[in-house]
């Protein structure tokens, strides 16, 4: 999909200008000066900086130039390039810790405000070809390898032929000789190890569908099943670990922290992308550490044990919250101070 991300941001910048050109540019006599000023004003303080704009230059356009429009017009390229500076940094950032869902926002809001914006642009590509990397990344380690086939079944060594007697009347049945059996052929080898059947492929194919197909969650059930019966396959564990990856970078986006952190986590564990999950764990825990920190704090004076258990999951989160940690050995003296109290 080369070029996706880029046409969805002329996308964006194209509907900022339809919408601003929507009523108040529909034909018929030009708007007055003074409603088409009252209209830019308005966006501007609405935070629509753009369109703002246009509205400026159409009256620069209409009514010529003069020195209110040129000052305003000045003033708000100087917002609009401060607002775009702030949104491709943000993009950066987000960029730098892999959170490329925040990163392409920020960058398509920057794009939105400043089409010019070659660092922007230049962002996009590259978190478009980091995505195509990845999904070539998976197809090619989950690529069904065609099954070898079983080799021929040994023939058994011929025994030597057995001296016959002379006479045949006392001859006996020659005995049976059994050869030993090698440990190898008295205890099969585990199918993880060298399984390499259609079945085996078929069961990871599965899991590999529901990837391809968006449906992470359905990915990572079906990758689960497949390790319990082959636990070596490398393939599978990459696999899963995508799949968490994948979920847990949705919620986290979504501010879920807590349903996140288990599939994050998952993913580092398996070996996923450590650099863009790690960050992420570590940071849906600090701030879920500092969410349930200020939850105690808002309600200490009112509830204290309400207030306690949230300090403990904070602590629980981040065990080195120091606040967190102060607040509880207090709430813990109070409680005790409070108990005393009573029994007196």
């Amino acid at each position: 999909m080369p070029g996706a991300l880029l046409r969805l941001g002329g996308a964006v910048v194209a509907c900022a200008l339809l919408a601003a050109c929507g009523a108040s540019f529909s034909a018929g006599p030009p708007m007055p000066y003074a409603q088409r000023k009252a209209v830019a004003e308005r966006l501007e303080k609405a935070g629509k900086l753009v369109e703002a704009r246009l509205h400026w230059r159409a009256l620069e356009t209409i009514y010529g130039s003069n020195g209110e429009v040129d000052h305003k017009l000045r003033a708000l390229e100087a917002k609009i390039e401060k607002r775009a500076e702030t949104k491709a940094r943000a993009g950066e950032q987000a960029f730098a810790r892999g959170q490329t869902q925040q990163a392409k926002r920020a960058f398509l809001a920057a794009l939105a405000l400043d089409p010019a914006r070659s660092d922007a642009e230049r962002r996009l590509r590259q978190i478009e070809g980091r995505w195509v990397l990845q999904s070539k990344q998976i197809r090619a380690m989950t690529m069904v390898r065609p099954a070898r086939p079983a080799p021929p079944p040994k023939a058994a060594a011929a025994a030597p032929a057995a001296r016959q007697p002379t006479t045949t009347a006392t001859a006996k049945p020659a005995a049976k000789t059994k050869t030993a059996a090698t440990p190898a052929e008295e205890t099969p080898p585990r199918p993880a190890e060298t399984d390499t059947s259609p079945a085996r492929d078929k069961a990871l194919q599965v899991a590999l569908s529901a990837y391809k197909a968006g449906e992470y969650r359905a990915s990572i059930r079906e990758a689960k099943k497949h390790l319990t019966i082959y636990p070596d396959d490398g393939a599978a564990r990459r696999l899963l670990a995508e799949s968490h990856s994948k979920v847990g970078m949705v919620l986290y986006d979504g501010d879920k922290l807590e349903e996140s952190l288990p599939h994050l986590e998952a993913a580092v564990a398996l070996g996923g992308d450590a650099v863009r999950t790690a960050d992420a764990a570590r940071d849906a825990r600090s701030r879920l550490a500092e969410r349930y920190y200020e939850q105690g704090m808002r309600i200490r004076r009112q509830d204290l044990d309400q207030a306690i258990r949230h300090w403990e999951t904070s602590l629980d989160y981040v065990p080195q919250h120091l606040k967190a940690r102060l607040q509880l050995n207090r709430a813990y003296k109070i409680r005790e101070s409070l108990k005393s109290l009573k029994q007196e």
